[in-house]
C-alpha cells in the first residue's frame, strides 16, 4: 500500500524545480533589496520594499491570465522549461546589473524574473494533477508547499548570509542564482513530457475580460468562487507581510534592514510546518475543515504583532545578541497559520476545477492574488512611507479585518 500511494518520479523532479526556482526568487530579491538599501539609503526602507512589491506584482497582473491560457494550449511541462531557460538568462544579466551599480537595471531584472514565474505560475499546480493520482493531490499539494517554503526559509537565510559573507559585493552573491536557475533548468528536463489537455480558445489582449470570463464559467460552483478569492486574500496577505517584516524588524526589534529580514524566516518556516501539518490533517482528502482555524490564527497573531511594544528610540539590536523571543514566536505561529489555510484551498481548487479549463481557472486565482499583493504594495508604500505610519499599526488593521472576514464567511 505505501508502495502504490508513493508519489511518481516525475512530481519529484517536479518539486525539485519549484523548490530551485523559489530558492533563486529568494535569495535574488534578498539581495536586490540589500542593494537598494544599501545604494538609497535606510530611511527609504519602506519606500524600497513597497516600490520592489509593486514591480514584482506588474508582470503577473499584465501576464497571468495569458499564461494560464497557454497552459491549457500547450504542454505544461514544456512551458515550465521554457520559462526555466529564460530565468537563467535573466539572473547572467543581473549579475552583470550588480557589477555595474545600475539601480534603475537591478528593477528591469526584477520583472523580467517576474514574468517567467507569471508564467510558470499556472503549469506549477495545474500540472500536478496530470503527474499523480486522483487521491493523491492534497499530498502532493502538502510537499510542494512545503518544499517551497523550505526554499524561501533557506534563500530568505541565504541572501543576508550571502550579502554580509561577500561584504556587500552583489554580482559576487549573484553568481549563486546563476547556479540555482541552471540546476532548475535541469531538474525541469526530467520531467515527464505531458500533453496538451485544455480547451483552445481566444486570447484577448483585454485579460481582464478572460478573468471575468473564466470566473463567469464557474460560478455555478459557490465553494470553488469561495476558495478562488480565499487564495487571493491569502495572496494579500502573504505580500503585506513580506513587505512589511523588514521595516517592522527595524523599528519594532531595533535591528537592521539585513537582521530584519531572518524574520520572513521564521514566518517560512511556519508556513512549511503549518502546510506539513494540513497534508497530514488531510490525508487523502480535501480538509476544509482547517480552513478556519487558519484564518482565525492568522487573524490573532497579527493583532498580537501589532500589540508589541517598539524598543527605544535610537536603540541598535542584533538578531542573536538581542532576541525577540515573543516576537519570533508569533510570526512563527502566523505562518503556521498560513499553511493551515493555504493548502487546502489550493487542493480543492486544482481537484474542483474543470479539466479542460483548469489552467484558467489557475490563473484567474493568481491573478486575483496578485491583484492582493499589489493593494498591499501601495498600501504599505502610501501609509508607511508617504503617512510615516509605524508598521505595527499596518499588522494591527490587517489582523482586525482578517478576524471580521473569517467570522463573516464562517
Amino acid at each position: 500500500m505505501a508502495i502504490e500511494n508513493k508519489l511518481s518520479r516525475s512530481f519529484d523532479w517536479h518539486n525539485a524545480t519549484q523548490f530551485l526556482g523559489a530558492l533563486n526568487d529568494n535569495v535574488f530579491q534578498g539581495l536586490m533589496i540589500f542593494f537598494l538599501i544599501g545604494t538609497l539609503g535606510t530611511d527609504r526602507k519602506a519606500d524600497i520594499n513597497a516600490m520592489a512589491a509593486i514591480i514584482f506584482v506588474v508582470p503577473f497582473l499584465l501576464f497571468t491570465p495569458f499564461a494560464g491560457s497557454l497552459a491549457d494550449w500547450f504542454s505544461k511541462r514544456q512551458i515550465i522549461v521554457m520559462a526555466k531557460a529564460v530565468e537563467l538568462g535573466v539572473m547572467v544579466a543581473g549579475c552583470v546589473i550588480f557589477y555595474f551599480n545600475f539601480t534603475v537595471g537591478i528593477y528591469a531584472a526584477l520583472f523580467l524574473m517576474c514574468t517567467q514565474s507569471a508564467f510558470f505560475g499556472p503549469c506549477k499546480y495545474g500540472i500536478i494533477p496530470e503527474l499523480v493520482h486522483k487521491d493523491q493531490i492534497s499530498r502532493a499539494n502538502s510537499f510542494m508547499e512545503g518544499m517551497t517554503y523550505l526554499a524561501i526559509v533557506i534563500g530568505a537565510a541565504l541572501g543576508p548570509v550571502l550579502a554580509k559573507g561577500t561584504g556587500r559585493n552583489f554580482e559576487v552573491a549573484g553568481l549563486f542564482c546563476i547556479a540555482f536557475a541552471a540546476a532548475g533548468l535541469f531538474t525541469s528536463t526530467r520531467i515527464e513530457k505531458t500533453k496538451p489537455i485544455g480547451e483552445k480558445s481566444k486570447i484577448s489582449v483585454f485579460f481582464i475580460r478572460d478573468v471575468w470570463a473564466t470566473l463567469r464559467r464557474v460560478r455555478h460552483d459557490r465553494d470553488m468562487i469561495l476558495a478562488v478569492f480565499a487564495s487571493a486574500y491569502f495572496m494579500l496577505i502573504g505580500g503585506f507581510a513580506k513587505i512589511n517584516l523588514i521595516p517592522y524588524g527595524m523599528e519594532t526589534c531595533g535591528y537592521s534592514d539585513i537582521d530584519s529580514g531572518f524574520l520572513f524566516v521564521i514566518a517560512a518556516l511556519g508556513i512549511g510546518a503549518g502546510s506539513y501539518l494540513a497534508g497530514r490533517l488531510s490525508g487523502r482528502n480535501v480538509e476544509l475543515g482547517i480552513v478556519p482555524l487558519g484564518a482565525v490564527g492568522m487573524a490573532v497573531t497579527a493583532i498580537c504583532l501589532g500589540a508589541v511594544s517598539p524598543v527605544a528610540d535610537g536603540a541598535v539590536c542584533t538578531f542573536r545578541s538581542d532576541p525577540r523571543w515573543g516576537v519570533f514566536t508569533l510570526v512563527f505561529l502566523m505562518g503556521i497559520s498560513c499553511g493551515l489555510f493555504i493548502v487546502p484551498i489550493h487542493s480543492f481548487i486544482q481537484l474542483r476545477a474543470p479539466e479542460k479549463i483548469r489552467g484558467r481557472v489557475l490563473a484567474a486565482s493568481s491573478f486575483l492574488g496578485w491583484i492582493g499583493v499589489f493593494l498591499a504594495a501601495l498600501l504599505v508604500k502610501f501609509v508607511c512611507g508617504t503617512l510615516g505610519v509605524d508598521s505595527r499599526w499596518m499588522f494591527l488593521t490587517l489582523g482586525i479585518l482578517t478576524l471580521v472576514l473569517a467570522v463573516v464567511t464562517v
